[in-house]
């Protein structure tokens, strides 16, 4: 990705200049403006315009990047953060990214190119923003999952991932089930490995050896959960209970059950998080823990707009940990 100083130092100027002669304004030669401008349009240069838009705070604009905008979770917080932000004079944008590492480059330039005044992202820990200059990392509020910071503080806006995950866990060891597979999601997700460790606590406490057959990892998106938990089913590999770390990849392993005729919960059982049924069409109904995602929304969109309004000199980040909500189900 082409940056302002890639083009300085191929000309051998300065930034401000070549950002002077990229903006119309300034006094330079002719023919320095026209090779700049070329050279720009050649390599494909793509206008920091969020960097502009959160130095000047002129948009009145917010944005929100979640990694699957067909998932009503995030549908959800959405309009948790919408509400907020109508009532402080903002509006909102939405971003779709999903959470596959090569989307990672159309996820910068889907920043790039958006005139907002600060973010509420929800997507994967990318290592981008250990690279994000000071003064635009501090106009971002994260939640549901933790970033690479490169050490620096942030406001985080999540749940007890780790002892949520746990309790379920338990609940299935306390219910005779041993032989659990649990479903997660990417390594880079502090949401997966929270989950996972809180798995794995509970396992050890019970001394059930935890191996590479009671982990599949996946995307957390339905298509790569469907696939992965079937190809496992295919080679035999198939538990008493499966814990999943989402609701859509609670569907897909039971859809998976349902394949082999396998019926929940009379010979599997299934727990995960999330399980939200707006209209009670869905059977069974999932055991589960679910995320207060519209305290989350609410929260992240007052914090925002408030270091937004008071200036991020003196606003101090701060990490909020809510509570879960168990829900008995019908699949354990």
């Amino acid at each position: 990705m082409v940056k302002l100083q890639d083009i300085a130092d191929k000309f051998d100027i300065s930034v401000s200049t070549v950002s002077r002669i990229l903006n119309g304004k300034g006094r330079v030669t002719q023919e320095l403006r026209e090779n700049v401008l070329a050279y720009a349009k050649e390599v494909r240069y793509i206008p920091n315009l969020i960097a502009k838009s959160l130095k000047l705070q002129e948009s009145r604009s917010i944005g929100l990047v979640v990694p699957d905008i067909t998932n009503v979770y995030y549908g959800i917080i959405f309009n948790a953060i919408e509400e907020v932000a109508r009532e402080k004079g903002y509006s909102t944008i939405l971003f779709n990214c999903e959470s596959e590492a090569a989307r990672a480059t159309e996820y910068v330039n889907q920043l790039q190119n958006s005139y907002v005044d600060g973010m509420i992202v929800a997507t994967t820990g990318s290592e981008i923003w250990s690279s994000v200059e000071t003064g635009i990392f501090n106009r971002v509020v994260f939640i549901d999952n933790i970033p690479a910071t490169d050490n620096r503080k942030v406001d985080f806006i999540g749940v007890d991932n780790e002892s949520s995950a746990y309790k379920l866990t338990k609940l299935m060891l306390d219910k005779g089930y041993t032989k659990i597979m649990t479903v997660t999601g990417p390594s880079r997700e502090s949401t997966a490995e929270d989950r996972l460790a809180g798995f794995i606590r509970a396992m050890n406490e019970y001394n059930i050896p935890v191996d590479e057959d009671s982990i599949v990892r996946t995307s957390f998106m339905y298509d790569d959960a469907w696939q992965k938990i079937t190809e496992q089913f295919d080679e035999g590999n198939i538990p008493e209970a499966i814990l999943t770390h989402n609701n859509v990849t609670a569907y897909a392993a039971l859809r998976a059950a349902y394949k082999l005729g396998i019926n929940v919960p009379q010979d599997m059982g299934i727990a995960c998080f999330d399980h939200i049924d707006i209209y009670g069409f869905m059977e069974p109904k999932f055991t589960n823990m679910i995320q207060p995602a519209h305290e989350m929304g609410r929260l992240a969109a007052e914090r925002l707009i408030t270091k937004l309004n008071q200036g991020t000199k003196t606003y101090q980040p701060e990490t909020i940990i809510l509570k879960s909500e168990f829900i008995e189900g019908e699949t354990l």
